[in-house]
């Protein structure tokens, strides 16, 4: 059942995200409809979506818009308790908070290291972790805070589907 609702903005465009994914039952559909979403509200350079096992770490799917389809490397992640150690060899140090762990998510993507405005970190189902990756925004101005929660919501949904 639809409720008629009065707000307006980017909690309106939440909504009817929430909305959408009551309807999908397709992993792949579920990515395609959350990078649709993301790159209509804040406009990003590019959008990808990376999501790993998370008892293995494997990339199981990968869905981007606005970068090249043809990829030199493919991203990984691994869990360290060593923060320095994870950056000097090329990654982005992630806040891990699922289960009160101590170990920081460490993100490596040759590609996107330097392109990469904002990451957000998410687990699907307690058997995969999505890393959602963000280019600059086209217009040029940093991504507000209230655009980042909106992100987390977003993430967060997704992860209840």
């Amino acid at each position: 059942m639809r409720v008629s609702r009065d707000v307006t903005g980017p909690f309106a465009a939440l909504a009817d995200f929430s909305d959408q994914l009551v309807s999908i039952n397709n992993f792949d559909e579920l990515l395609e409809n959350s990078i649709q979403f993301i790159s209509n509200y804040c406009a990003p350079t590019f959008v990808s979506i990376s999501v790993f096992k998370s008892s293995n770490f494997e990339l199981v799917a990968e869905h981007r818009k606005g970068l090249h389809s043809d990829r030199e490397s493919t991203p990984s992640i691994e869990l360290s308790a060593d923060v320095a150690d994870g950056m000097a060899r090329g990654g982005e140090v992630l806040a891990l908070t699922n289960h009160g762990s101590n170990k920081f998510l460490v993100y490596f993507d040759e590609e996107q290291h330097f392109l990469c405005e904002l990451r957000l970190p998410f687990f699907y189902n307690s058997e995969y972790i999505g890393v959602l990756s963000l280019g600059k925004k086209e217009s040029g101005t940093d991504y507000s805070l209230d655009e980042i929660d909106i992100l987390r919501v977003a993430v967060n949904y997704m992860a209840l589907k």
